[in-house]
């Protein structure tokens, strides 16, 4: 963001100084040698203009290497030996204003190239426009990064909270009842719940529904992997008695604090 607003600040001061007027006397030569419509007479008078315009950075560049053209509706067009160029208007007064300036303003080109291919900025841009889309472009960038930041850091707490829950209640055969609602939504326990198959109910959480409902197992038994799936879900890979098998688990956060709202063998 520093950076953007350097390079926008730089633009803005580049532009305070192409925003000028001309001198009385400078003024009636551009009058004079425009009317006259005479290339030549204007490459003359403007170039050592344009060298001093462009600034330090550009101070290689000979008023030799400039040319000047009439663009029409009085406005001038002068390029530079590096191919920058800029058009200016100048009016009955001999006062100029620059109307669009390419290749003084440097942006990284690969930038460039990305702003175009999202839509932000058409295939005839000018410098102004060039930062203005590779702003916005880095400015979705870094909020992107930021989201899969944070997107990062949850999924490592869903991670650590499944293998701590596997650990100690499944595998452990620790008592749920005073860790539930650390642990799962409501919605979550009371799935656990029901999931006893007797009618009278087996009066507390079934964990080995998330093992598959299996019976048998030991607490050498472990959590393998634990992957993202989006909007929630997580793919548990866990081992009974030396096979392999998985369920989908989804977490929620509230308040910081990570909670299992559903689940799906």
């Amino acid at each position: 963001m520093k950076r953007t607003t350097t390079l926008l600040v730089m633009a803005g001061f580049l532009f305070a100084m192409l925003f000028s007027s001309c001198g009385h006397k400078e003024a009636q030569d551009f009058v004079k040698v425009i009317n006259q419509k005479d290339t030549t007479k204007l490459t003359k008078v403007i170039a050592p203009r344009v060298v001093q315009w462009v600034g330090v950075d550009f101070a290689t560049i000979n008023p030799d290497s400039v040319s000047v053209e009439d663009a029409g509706q009085d406005q001038l067009k002068a390029t530079t030996g590096h191919g920058s160029y800029f058009i200016m208007k100048v009016d009955n007064d001999g006062g100029y204003k620059i109307l669009k300036v390419k290749g003084l303003l440097l942006c990284d080109q690969s930038m460039v190239a990305q702003a175009q291919a999202k839509g932000y900025l058409g295939k005839d841009y000018d410098d102004v426009d060039a930062i203005a889309a590779v702003a916005k472009l880095k400015s979705e960038q870094a909020a992107a990064a930021a989201k899969q930041a944070l997107q990062r850091a949850l999924d490592a707490k869903v991670e650590q909270k499944l293998r701590q829950l596997y650990s100690k209640y499944v595998f452990g055969g620790a008592s749920f009842d005073g860790a539930a609602n650390s642990f799962c939504t409501k919605k979550m326990q009371k799935k656990l719940i029901d999931a006893c198959p007797y009618d009278e109910g087996c009066g507390g959480f079934i964990m080995t529904e998330l093992i598959g409902g299996a019976q048998d197992y030991d607490t050498t038994d472990k959590v393998k992997a634990v992957k993202p799936l989006g909007d929630g879900w997580y793919r548990v890979s866990y081992t009974v008695l030396g096979s392999t098998s998985s369920i989908k688990i989804k977490a929620v956060e509230k308040n910081g604090n990570v909670l299992f709202d559903d689940y799906s063998r």
